[in-house]
């Protein structure tokens, strides 16, 4: 949806309270949606919000099906974090 594209612009333009805004606003849209999730997770991780990127990370793989591409990322990334 474009609420996602858009955070996803912000994303990649260093535009990280943005980003998480539009991602916020995306799963309000649709909690389901796994890759909003993670990428906040990531806006999140870069602002410093740790706590905050492992709780988007976890709720990204508990949303996510089974055979979601990103799923060995994420799990790998929150093994990471929480060491």
């Amino acid at each position: 949806n474009w609420v996602y594209n858009r955070a996803n612009v912000h994303l990649e333009k260093g535009l990280f309270s943005e980003a998480m805004a539009g991602y916020s606003r995306a799963l309000d849209l649709n909690p389901r949606l796994a890759e909003a999730w993670q990428n906040r997770g990531v806006a999140r991780l870069r602002q410093g919000d740790r706590e905050g990127a492992v709780a988007d990370f976890e709720k990204a793989l508990e949303v996510a099906p089974e055979n979601w591409s990103q799923r060995a990322q994420v799990q790998s990334g929150l093994e990471k974090l929480r060491r």
